[in-house]
C-alpha cells in the first residue's frame, strides 16, 4: 500500500449510479439513509485515497475487466465501488449492488 494520496475521480457512470441509488434509498427507506449512503461514499474515497489498493483485484472475472478492483461502501457493504488504478488516480468507474449483474454491467470498462 501507499502512504501518498491519489486523485479520486468519479466517472459518468458511477455518478449516474450513485443518483439512482440515493433516490433509491430516499424512496424505498428514508432520505436521511439515502444521505448517510453518500457520507459513507465520502469516507470511502477518502480511504481508497490513502490506501488505492485496498480494493480486491477482479481476477475471477474476464480479462477485460480484470483491471479493475471493487471495494465496498462503508455501512452500506451490499453496494461495491468498482474502480480502476493507475499511478496518481483512483478512477470510480461504476458503484453497484452486489446483486446486480456484474460481469454484464463492467463488460465496457
Amino acid at each position: 500500500m501507499t502512504s501518498r494520496a491519489h486523485l479520486v475521480t468519479i466517472g459518468q457512470a458511477a455518478a449516474t449510479d450513485i443518483s439512482s441509488i440515493f433516490l433509491y434509498l430516499a424512496t424505498e427507506a428514508a432520505l436521511e439513509i439515502a444521505e448517510e449512503f453518500l457520507q459513507a461514499l465520502a469516507a470511502a474515497y477518502k480511504h481508497l485515497q490513502k490506501f488505492p489498493e485496498i480494493g480486491m483485484v477482479l481476477s475471477e472475472y474476464s480479462p477485460d475487466i480484470q483491471t479493475l478492483r471493487r471495494w465496498p461502501v462503508p455501512k452500506f457493504t451490499k453496494y461495491l465501488i468498482y474502480y480502476r488504478l493507475d499511478s496518481d488516480n483512483v478512477d470510480i468507474v461504476r458503484i453497484l449492488h452486489g446483486a446486480q449483474d456484474v460481469r454484464v454491467l463492467l463488460k465496457d470498462f
